[in-house]
């Protein structure tokens, strides 16, 4: 073992011999060659770089993503789009989400709801920059400028960004090592050497939505050195509060040409976040349960728990329950009872269907959800951003560029809110027999466990890219030996993590409290009943918010068992490491690109070769000392290395000069060092392949392009996110094995073996299933005018998950007929229970009440498309603008998004009263939706034609209402999950210029 600081410093520092060895390397060529230039000879663009400048409209026509060097479009056989800076400005787009909501195949947080298992974990809340999903799969990678970026959370801003770059599906020669469904590029501004420039914008908009920008170019040199300096101030605005979104940013970015044939950029940005983003998704709906069962008491200081109806549970902690009045003033703190006495709630019950999870709210009876936001989230991070590139002409037609770019992202979080959901108060009486003055109240509980987050994330990374054309058919006079392109690269990756997760305790060692386990006990932990102001008969008032340290003086009330009475103290908590987590990974790759021009330039052929290797480090803290909190440390442990080859193909042809077919396929593969099955043992990492074929037609003398691209993707052992799946692999199965099964074993005295060794809670421990992605993809591009610019795409889609956690089938194949067989059966259906998580059973009812209804959730899960997938989506934008007449300087624009209904759940099918499958036929649907965005705006000179100032107003969704829409569906077809719709809002955008 090495320590992880060490182990760091040393692999940074050969990174940076790496880019010394290189400028020396090259340095007297730099200079050799370019004094043996013309003179005369005109500047030419690198190979490595797009001049997005020659972009026409909402058209472009080159891209790096296709070969890693300046190529053509129509070229290109992969599946690629580029979203102009024109684009960007129409729609009025700040962010990925404001983008991809309108590209093909692409899904955002304005048209699709991640919310994580059920569609109760508000996925959107936690991480809105990253909850995009591609061709139905999953969230695409992110790179800045090419180089891949830890950035996913802080996110993309249009402030610095020159054009944004999809591509659908797997590239090997872009990345060996990510994810199958595609690539996501931003391009950074960059400091411009011919003139300068200076740009202020200002926006508002709904729910005081405030944003301001500028964007100052200068020329310090002529043609050899500039600078130009970005800033951003937003303020984003939320009708839901309290919450709020306050990003800061600053980019500083400088060219530099010393010799004709050398260019040097820099580029280093500065982010600054805090947010509390709102819930996006209701909470789960207690509150009817309660009503429905005859709005009943419950005394929790005299009535038997164990004894009481079956409706009731405990809510999140067992014994300690934290009151605070609807002010959030803390009122008193419970711990413990007398016997079986609790502070109980109730909770839904189960419909009868074969797959069923609770129901959420579906409307604003019990809380106003478009005004409040309930479920408190607050976030906070900064990352720094260097980016170096180096662009050199060694001779003709010989170019190197190398590439260097360095993150350090740091983060800290609050989130006490486990279980979203809203309850009645139904306890007439506290638990040491006082009266409760807040029965009949609505509350949300929050719990102090994994309440806190903090960590470091650091990336860097260094590449050499050198091309190299030879031009036979102009060495040869013969236009049919063609043009080929060989572009080599070698890069290098070190990227680092630091993670800690803390629960709140008690800051105290009280005599009644066991203190052995003080970092990770529910006798150690609070959970809060946040009241809201309402009833089950009236609206919610009072929004919570995070809570804060408790102070000192606080009454604490606990039961004194030595005394057989209630007694008082008093309480203050602190925040204590529940688990660190630490390592880092080392990705070095190779690769070679081969791209020919045959036939006087009819046929495009595309090959690429990568080698990946991927090595990691990683060190894991969650053992509890002798003072009963987690014993620390920063010592990583280096596991085996993987690695593998990917390649792609791609070849276009251009029969006439209107008709081009095209075909790809490539391949790629994400590291997982460390990652294990529920035996321990090594899961593959996932890998993805991926095919593009189909024809594009260039019309109307190239004022029209339309591209036909049919897909097929398939990812083999796709990691699974936190579900059904994952609870059982991490927790549930595994505490039926070594918990349940074991202690009530040697309660009836019978010899007991673990099926596995592993622990429950293994972060370690991943779950897989295998994905299968079809479709059609259809993108048009139309300028017909020099006023006038169009696009629409129409897409289809179709991504199916199968072999769904093996390693969980693979245990309970092996534990099940072991546990029901134990004794001949004893200790299945023992008369000895076991009570937790506010229940009790032998471990045959354990299994039925938890792993039981998983088991048969994630086995019907099998062969079905992936959740609120819509079959087909339409977008179509257009822009007018006027250069004469009344109207000259205005321009008018608008979007049309459609999508089709989307399947949100699927009744079971049984044979001999067992669920076998799902009927995939018949789904349960939402409905199909249709948005119109619409914008204005008008440029004028002003100042004596010094600035130009424009002004723009965009409205989006304007034919939208207020509203919740399905996103989850039980097998007997009730409702159960649902995303908060809003109705239009509103922009307006000055932008001043000269």
């Amino acid at each position: 073992m090495k320590p992880y600081s060490q182990l760091t410093r040393m692999k940074r520092l050969r990174g940076y011999r790496l880019a010394i060895y290189a400028l020396a390397a090259t340095a007297t060529a730099s200079t050799g060659f370019a004094q043996d230039e013309d003179d005369e000879e005109v500047f030419t663009l690198s190979p490595f770089e797009v001049n997005a400048s020659e972009d026409e409209g909402y058209r472009a026509t080159n891209t790096l993503a296709g070969s890693r060097i300046n190529t053509s479009l129509k070229d290109v056989a992969a599946s690629i789009s580029v979203v102009t800076e024109a684009f960007i400005e129409d729609v009025g787009a700040v962010d990925l989400n404001d983008i991809l909501v309108y590209t093909g195949n692409t899904e955002s947080t304005k048209n699709y709801t991640a919310a994580g298992q059920f569609g109760t974990n508000d996925n959107v809340a936690n991480n809105p920059q990253n909850q995009n999903r591609v061709r139905g799969i999953g969230s695409a990678d992110l790179t800045r400028d090419y180089f891949r970026s830890i950035g996913q959370n802080v996110g993309v801003d249009s402030y610095n960004v020159e054009r944004v770059t999809i591509n659908r599906g797997p590239n090997s020669i872009l990345y060996g090592l990510g994810n199958p469904t595609g690539v996501v590029n931003y391009s950074t501004k960059h400091a411009i050497l011919s003139e300068d420039s200076n740009e202020v914008g200002i926006r508002i908009g709904s729910n005081s939505d405030l944003r301001g920008t500028f964007d100052f170019n200068r020329v310090l040199a002529d043609e050899t050195f500039a600078i130009r300096l970005l800033g951003l101030v937003s303020d984003r605005g939320f009708e839901q509060q309290p919450s709020h979104f306050k990003d800061r940013r600053l980019n500083l970015a400088a060219t530099y040409r010393p010799f004709e044939n050398t260019t040097l950029k820099f580029n280093y940005e500065k982010v600054d976040q805090k947010q509390n983003h709102p819930n996006t998704i209701t909470p789960l709906d207690h509150v009817t349960e309660w009503v429905e069962q005859g709005r009943p008491a419950w005394d929790a200081a005299n009535d038997d728990y164990w004894n009481g109806p079956g409706y009731l549970t405990r809510v999140q902690s067992d014994t300690q329950v934290a009151i605070i009045n609807s002010d959030g003033t803390p009122d008193h703190f419970f711990i413990g009872g007398a016997g079986d006495n609790y502070w109980a709630a109730v909770t839904q019950q189960s419909s009868g269907a074969d797959i069923w999870t609770e129901t959420a709210f579906s409307d604003n009876s019990v809380a106003p959800f478009h005004d409040m936001n309930l479920n408190p989230n607050i976030y906070n991070q900064d990352m720094d951003a260097f980016g170096f590139s180096w662009d050199q002409k060694l001779a003709e037609d010989l170019y190197l560029n190398v590439g260097y770019v360095k993150e350090d992202l740091s983060y800290d979080g609050l989130s006490f809110t486990r279980g979203f959901a809203i309850y009645v108060d139904n306890n007439t009486t506290l638990p040491d027999g006082t009266t409760n003055p807040h029965f009949g109240e609505t509350y949300i509980p929050q719990r102090t466990l994994d309440s806190k987050s903090a960590g470091e994330n650091g990336n860097e990374m260094i590449r050499a890219t050198m091309t190299y054309e030879l031009d036979l058919a102009g060495k040869a006079d013969n236009k049919w030996f063609g043009r080929h392109n060989f572009t080599a690269l070698a890069e290098r990756q070190e990227s680092d993590y630091l993670s800690n997760v803390f629960n709140e305790i008690r800051e105290d060692t009280p005599s009644y409290l066991d203190a052995s386990n003080r970092a990770d006990s529910e006798n150690w932990q609070i959970t809060r009943i946040r009241y809201l102001g309402g009833t089950a008969d009236s609206q919610a008032t009072i929004a919570p918010v995070s809570p804060v340290l408790e102070p000192d003086g606080v009454p604490y009330t606990y039961y004194n068992w030595d005394t057989s009475s209630w007694a008082t103290d008093t309480y203050n908590s602190m925040f204590t490491t529940k688990r660190r987590d630490l390592g880092s990974t080392v990705i070095e790759s190779s690769g070679l690109i081969w791209q020919s021009y045959w036939l006087d330039n009819m046929i495009v052929g595309t090959a690429g070769w990568r080698k990946d290797k991927a090595t990691a480090a990683q060190g894991t803290y969650n053992a509890i000392g002798s003072d009963g909190l987690v014993e620390l440390g920063n010592d990583t442990e280096e596991g085996d290395p993987v690695s593998g080859n990917t390649s792609t193909f791609g070849v276009v042809a251009h029969p006439t000069e209107w008709l081009s077919l095209h075909y790809n396929e490539s391949e790629n593969f994400q590291p997982s060092v460390g990652q294990v099955n529920m035996y321990g043992e090594t899961v593959a990492p996932p890998a993805g392949s991926g095919k593009d074929y189909g024809f594009s037609l260039d019309l109307m003398e190239g004022k029209m392009n339309v591209r036909f691209n049919w897909y097929e993707v398939e990812q083999t052992d796709s990691r699974l996110p936190w579900g059904d799946a994952m609870q059982l692999a991490q927790w549930e199965l595994l505490f039926m094995d070594q918990n349940v099964m074991a202690d009530v074993a040697a309660a009836e005295g019978v010899p007991y073996t673990r099926v596995s060794t592993l622990d429950v809670g293994d972060g370690n421990i991943v779950t897989t299933a295998d994905v299968v992605a079809e479709g059609l993809e259809i993108d048009l591009i139309y300028n017909p005018t020099q006023n006038w610019r169009f696009m629409a795409n129409l897409s289809q889609q179709d991504a199916v998950s199968s072999n769904i956690g093996k390693s969980v089938t693979r245990f309970l194949e092996e534990a099940l007929p072991y546990w029901q067989g134990l004794e001949g059966g004893s200790v299945w259906d023992s008369d000895i229970t076991y009570a937790t998580w506010g229940y009790e059973g032998n471990p045959h009812e354990f299994f039925d009440y938890f792993p039981g209804t998983r088991t048969l959730t994630y086995n019907a899960a099998e062969g079905r498309s992936n959740p609120q997938l819509r079959e087909w989506r339409m977008n179509a934008i257009a822009n007018y603008t006027f250069t004469d007449g009344r109207m000259k300087g205005w321009n008018m624009g608008g979007a049309v998004r459609w999508q089709d209904e989307a399947a949100i759940g699927f009744a079971t099918i049984q044979e001999n009263g067992l669920v076998v499958g799902l009927d995939l036929e018949n789904p349960f649907v939402d409905e199909a939706t249709t948005d119109l965005d619409l914008w204005a705006g008008f440029e004028r000179q002003i100042m004596n034609d010094k600035v130009t100032m424009g002004i723009q107003l965009n409205v989006q969704n304007v034919t939208r209402k207020d509203g919740f829409q399905a996103i989850n569906a039980n097998s007997d077809g009730e409702e159960t999950g649902f995303r908060i719709e809003f109705g239009p809002t509103w922009t307006l955008q000055s932008t001043f210029t000269w």
